[in-house]
């Protein structure tokens, strides 16, 4: 089979890595012939290049878009973006048609839900296109996220063939917003473990390590937990170090540095940027956290797990459908003040509780391999059109 991918995504996030390991086992495991196209040249088309797969660079753009919080702000924004996102879709819509022969294109698979380009491409040249389902939709108004659609679910339903959710609670939350159930698939993202190495030792310099690894966002809740280490007992800071791993906007990087300096934090809290190395790094923490105020799927857990880290996890999303209470993890109550507070301080006072969340975790990782994902979504997508 021939499988069109559209991307746009930049591969430090989580969405193009799993979009980007599930089409390398495609290729190479299951004789799945990709070509995928990004909306601008970057670290994905060299990817691409070096494991020999055709990749363009088309300049098509979401038709959402994050709302900014000034007024006056969006309205001098809103039209410049708008023509973006009409002739960008323009432009690659005609590099498409003159560089891939859409006859031979067996499916057309779209790497999340914010690009149109695959259902406008199946349109024209009658294909089935299915969309992944990776986040959460418009209507979240926590987020501002904003459409140019009037009405993107019914223009959804009517012309995509199926729909991929990565777990059951984004399936939940779309089929809420009115899309058809009957086209939607459950299935959860691979995670390729093999460059993460297993934790050797714990408590390095006798201190319980924790790491809050992922994209600096809002919805991610750095400045959250921050909040909740400030208001720690100084005997239980004494005993933790904290590491942030990941990048965002300059804006979010910016606030999360200045909460740092506001909570005098700084001899437990560091803030370390991006990392394209840290599956080797993970080992020399303790404690991996995931604070987000949804979360689709929730790759970094898997990632914890796999190191043999004890997990903490908010109860939003899918982090209750990976992690299963004082089994595999740890689950804190993010609605429910100084919960996090309180699980933080009992891991600290317990820590045998961390080795024995941390090894039973390890046992968790195999149900998120990328070949069963692969093989889930050709048994249930790409093979129901052949």
């Amino acid at each position: 089979m021939k499988i069109l991918y559209i991307f746009d995504e930049d591969n430090k996030y989580g969405a193009a890595k799993a979009g980007v390991e599930m089409i390398l086992e495609m290729k190479n495991k299951f004789n799945i012939t990709p070509i995928v196209i990004t909306s601008k040249k970057g670290q994905l088309n060299k990817i691409f290049n070096d494991n020999q797969i055709e990749n363009y660079v088309t300049f098509h753009h979401k038709f959402i878009f994050l709302k900014s919080i000034s007024l006056i702000k969006y309205l001098v924004k809103i039209i410049p973006r708008y023509i973006r996102y009409k002739l960008g879709n323009f432009v690659a819509m005609h590099i498409i048609s003159k560089k891939i022969d859409m006859n031979k294109i067996d499916y057309i698979h779209a790497n999340n839900s914010g690009l149109d380009l695959g259902i406008l491409l199946a349109k024209k040249y009658n294909k089935p296109n299915v969309i992944h389902l990776r986040e959460y939709g418009t209507g979240d108004t926590e987020y501002h996220i904003k459409t140019y659609r009037k009405n993107y679910i019914k223009f959804f339903n009517r012309y995509c063939t199926k729909f991929i959710a990565i777990s059951n609670s984004l399936r939940e939350f779309w089929e809420k917003k009115g899309l058809d159930k009957n086209k939607i698939e459950t299935i959860y993202d691979g995670v390729d473990v093999s460059k993460i190495q297993k934790k050797d030792r714990y408590f390095v310099n006798k201190k319980v390590g924790f790491i809050v690894l992922g994209s600096i966002s809002e919805g991610k809740g750095q400045a959250t937990f921050l909040k909740t280490i400030n208001n720690l007992n100084y005997d239980i800071k004494e005993k933790i170090y904290i590491d942030i791993v990941g990048s965002g906007t300059k804006e979010d990087e910016t606030k999360i540095r200045d909460l740092i300096r506001k909570y005098n934090l700084e001899q437990f809290v560091f803030f370390k940027g991006y990392d394209s190395e840290i599956g080797a790094k993970l080992k020399k923490y303790d404690v991996g956290v995931v604070c987000s105020d949804v979360e689709g799927f929730g790759r970094v857990t898997i990632e914890y797990m796999a190191a043999g880290l004890c997990v903490l996890a908010s109860n939003k999303g899918a982090n209750i459908e990976l992690v299963n209470n004082n089994i595999n993890g740890l689950i804190y109550d993010k609605d429910t003040e100084d919960d996090l507070n309180n699980k933080i301080e009992y891991l600290v006072n317990n820590q045998e509780q961390i080795l024995k969340l941390g090894k039973n975790s390890e046992n968790t990782v195999y149900k998120y391999s990328v070949q069963k994902n692969c093989n889930d979504i050709i048994d249930k997508i790409y093979k129901e059109k052949q």
